[in-house]
């Protein structure tokens, strides 16, 4: 996202150039001003990574990037900065930005960010697959709230809403997302990532659900929260 028509076909260019050499399909977006990105996502899929000037026309970068943050905008988006003035750095720690990139940036560094984002955010546990209507599709974690035994059914609650799909739990459970995953209940596997609070009978998700802990799952529970907090610390004091 950036004013400048030059850095961004040059930007797209990089892009492409890498998705094609390390064989990552990556779709590209290109906007102008935080007003068309805004208003484009509302009736589209998530982003994953945006790469976003700070010295945009009406909106800036800055605010954009605390808009994205204050209003839990695509939870799993990071955020890839690039400005001419190396000064704004600390002023974007609040919008926990994936990288900040000194113009005039080259190739090069774009492909080390990518590799890195890849690397760090796009393993195999980051997606879930699974069956709906004869398709196979897949999922980011960071979209999926929590999983929900319903006899031979699963519901899979995500950030858009619902889906019921023919799959077991513990199967689930089995699979590479498992590890992102806590169980929390015979019926129930929550991911940390949308937990906003916990006490030792409940877990309360950011989107206002409360689900309950089983009473011989709560010491498996409270461990895994401690070790999410304790990773959580860590990323944070990891991008200072």
């Amino acid at each position: 996202m950036d004013d400048d028509r030059n850095f961004c076909g040059f930007a797209e260019r990089c892009v492409e150039e890498y998705a094609a050499g390390s064989g990552t399909p990556i779709e590209t977006e290109v906007f102008f001003s935080g007003e068309d990105f805004f208003a484009h996502r509302q009736d589209r899929s998530p982003f994953d990574l945006v790469m976003l000037d700070i010295e945009l026309d009406g909106m800036n970068g800055i605010e954009v990037g605390e808009t994205i943050r204050r209003d839990n905008l695509d939870r799993q988006l990071q955020i890839l900065y690039v400005s001419a003035m190396e000064h704004y750095a600390m002023d974007l720690f609040r919008n926990r930005p994936f990288d900040f990139l000194i113009k005039p940036v080259t190739k090069e560094r774009i492909f080390r960010a990518l590799g890195e984002y890849i690397s760090e955010y796009h393993t195999e546990t980051d997606y879930f697959e699974y069956t709906l209507d004869r398709k196979k599709q897949s999922i980011s974690s960071a979209r999926i709230l929590y999983l929900q035994s319903n006899r031979k059914k699963l519901i899979m609650m995500t950030t858009e809403g619902a889906v019921e799909i023919y799959d077991r739990l513990d199967d689930a459970m089995k699979s590479p997302i498992g590890r992102r995953l806590i169980r929390i209940h015979r019926c129930y596997a929550v991911n940390p990532q949308h937990i906003a609070g916990f006490s030792f009978d409940e877990i309360v998700m950011d989107n206002g659900e409360h689900l309950s802990i089983s009473r011989s799952m709560r010491p498996s529970v409270r461990e895994r929260m401690l070790l999410s907090a304790h990773n959580k610390i860590l990323e944070e004091n990891r991008k200072i």
